[in-house]
């Protein structure tokens, strides 16, 4: 059985590499279209099976090289590896597995059955702190803007768990699940774990086409386009779905979805939803968030935006294209956790940065852009300044509570995950303490130079991946004077309490 599923999924395999030549996916703007034409690309035909829980897959990666290195290998992260039963670094704190494993727990994988260079199969080897790591030797070494094709046959069997891959009662969450290309940088490979603290993940652009087979009571949620449907045996429906220029590709899936839209210029705003029963003003709020980031930040390019409630033991997951939003939450954190999320496609999405390392370059900014929003839309009863000085109480209080019980505490934010002694320490620092930061520049450099900055900041780094000094340079260029030292005042931690 698991040969003739092969052999289909490899038939399909071969049609969507044709169709991935001539579709335009996920219909991004001019700037969108350009970039694709110098990024590698994936294509993946993938079949679910529900009463497995398995997903098998056949994946060419097409490589550009627009590094000026040459490579003999490539290194591609395993992150469903870190749902093994003997993986070394678990997946979620002690303090969220409750919410996690709600049924008990339960484990997953990845496992690779084979390895391509061009036509020829490879030795490939499976390594890294938790076997997360995939190594794939090239039959010829690529220079600088030349290409290599690499196939990898593999599947994934999901646990039991409410993240970002795995199964609830009500979702199906397919996160973080193909063998995805490492970032090299500064000579080499990026290749950190998978931590539970925070999002583990730093991705460059690259194009998707992404074929899934799974059967047709599955509403789906993703990342991409659907380009084409054809219905399949056993009641089976296989979509393709496109995207271009994006960091990632995920699904959500539930046979249990209903969807909402709103349409917000050219973009199709998408709410899939199981249990909210105020699923209209949770669109409404998904659209108009949208409306806002686009005429404060910069225009979001592409041509949809799915926004999910799911199975998850967090507030929310952003995804390009796609947000995951945990079902259950009360109306307010319901609300946020949309915001939230949807700032990041931007912070994240479009302007990537080092999320292991710099993680505040994205969620301290998500979390200020959140506040923001608030601020433009009175109708939603928050006041935004009684926000951001709770915050400040909060996060002080934290200070004075930790450091009296360890005489001390770190507060600097440019720390790897790895680095933050716990979850909750993590969150304090990059989160609360990032919206403080914002909070704090905006006021010195006033509304209109502070967002005339972000814009900047988005237009010189999008499509890339920024850091600290791109973000401090373009501040410094709108404001006209020297503000990197109240940011390195928070980024390094120089001052324990805020006022």
């Amino acid at each position: 059985m698991r040969k003739n599923k092969k052999a289909l999924i490899f038939m399909g395999l071969i049609v969507a590499l044709m169709l991935c030549v001539c579709l335009a996916a996920c219909g991004g703007g001019d700037y969108i279209e350009k970039n694709a034409k110098k990024l590698s690309a994936y294509t993946i035909e993938a079949g679910f099976d529900d009463s497995s829980k398995i997903l098998s897959a056949v994946m060419v990666f097409d490589f550009y090289n627009n590094t000026d290195n040459s490579f003999t290998e490539l290194k591609f992260h395993l992150y469903p590896n870190a749902y093994r039963k003997d993986a070394s670094l678990p997946v979620v704190d002690e303090l969220t597995r409750s919410k996690a494993y709600k049924n008990g727990f339960s484990y997953g994988d990845i496992k690779i059955d084979s390895a391509k260079s061009g036509e020829k199969a490879v030795a490939y080897v499976v390594e890294g702190t938790d076997c997360d790591i995939l190594t794939v030797p090239l039959d010829a070494e690529v220079f600088p803007q030349q290409n290599a094709r690499v196939e990898i046959v593999f599947e994934v069997s999901l646990a039991n768990i409410w993240h970002r891959l795995g199964y609830g009662n009500n979702t199906i969450n397919i996160g973080n699940w193909y063998p995805q290309l490492c970032v090299f940088k500064d000579g080499a490979w990026l290749t950190d774990p998978y931590y539970s603290n925070g999002d583990p993940f730093v991705s460059e652009m690259a194009n998707y086409s992404v074929a899934l087979t799974a059967h047709k009571d599955f509403m789906i949620a993703s990342s991409g386009v659907p380009s084409s449907t054809e219905n399949k045996e056993n009641d089976n429906v296989r979509t393709v779905y496109t995207a271009q220029s994006v960091r990632d590709f995920a699904f959500v899936m539930s046979p249990k979805f209903k969807k909402a839209s709103a349409t917000v210029g050219s973009t199709t705003v998408n709410y899939f939803y199981f249990s909210d029963a105020e699923y209209e003003q949770s669109v409404s709020t998904a659209a108009k968030a949208l409306e806002y980031f686009n005429s404060t930040f910069g225009k979001y390019p592409y041509s949809k935006l799915d926004v999910a409630e799911t199975d998850f033991c967090y507030g929310g997951m952003e995804y390009p294209c796609l947000v995951m939003i945990t079902s259950g939450m009360e109306k307010r954190s319901y609300e946020t956790a949309i915001i939230h999320e949807i700032a990041h496609q931007w912070w994240y999405g479009l302007v990537g940065n080092d999320q292991v390392r710099e993680a505040y370059l994205d969620e301290g900014l998500a979390e200020y852009s959140t506040l923001m929003f608030y601020r433009a839309h009175p109708d939603y009863q928050v006041d935004a300044a009684q926000m951001l000085a709770d915050t400040t109480k909060q996060f002080n209080t934290f200070i004075k509570i930790v450091g009296n019980y360890n005489n001390d505490t770190d507060t600097s934010m440019n720390r790897a995950l790895n680095e933050f002694e716990s979850q909750q320490q993590y969150t304090y620092m990059t989160y609360l303490k990032g919206m403080i930061m914002f909070g704090q520049v905006n006021e010195v450099m006033g509304d209109k130079k502070f967002e005339a900055a972000l814009r900047k900041y988005f237009d010189t780094c999008k499509l890339k991946l920024a850091t600290k000094d791109d973000m401090l340079a373009c501040f410094e260029k709108s404001y006209g004077a020297n503000i990197s030292n109240l940011f390195n005042t928070f980024i390094n931690g120089e001052d324990k309490t805020i006022k």
